[in-house]
């Protein structure tokens, strides 16, 4: 049976006494240090995470930035096509109706000249015409 004698109060007293004594030197500061450790460990881990997070996060704005980027370039590049193509049309219509109307003035100025050298050589045929005759009349008379 179990008796309930001063020396169990003792004990219990002592119990107590070591129990708050290596609870204030020992248990308390070994587990600052493991707390301090796993945070040591686990903060880092977890701003690895965050920083994963933000980087995948930043990631996908990139892309899509990018991808918005290329269709606007695209599309530009379409403008800028199109607007080159309508520009050498209008280049090309111009260059034609300059060498058209250059042609023109060209046969214009071909057919006076032609018309005042057939005149000139009619000229001078009826000339030499004219001293043909002078001579051959002046030969034979």
């Amino acid at each position: 049976m179990i008796s309930l004698d001063l020396t169990f109060f003792y004990q219990l007293g002592l119990f107590l006494f070591l129990m708050w004594f290596l609870n204030r030197v020992l248990f308390r500061p070994i587990l600052a240090v493991l707390d301090a450790r796993e945070r040591a460990h686990v903060e880092p881990a977890r701003m690895a995470e965050e920083l994963i997070a933000k980087a995948n996060a930043e990631s996908a704005e990139y892309a899509g930035i990018m991808s918005e980027t290329k269709s606007d370039c695209d599309r530009i590049r379409e403008e800028l096509i199109k607007d080159a193509h309508e520009q050498e049309h209008k280049i090309l219509t111009a260059a034609t109706a300059d060498a058209t109307r250059l042609v023109g003035e060209a046969r214009e100025k071909l057919a006076a000249a032609s018309a005042q050298l057939v005149a000139e050589v009619d000229a001078h045929a009826m000339k030499l015409a004219a001293r043909l005759a002078d001579r051959l009349i002046g030969r034979s008379a």
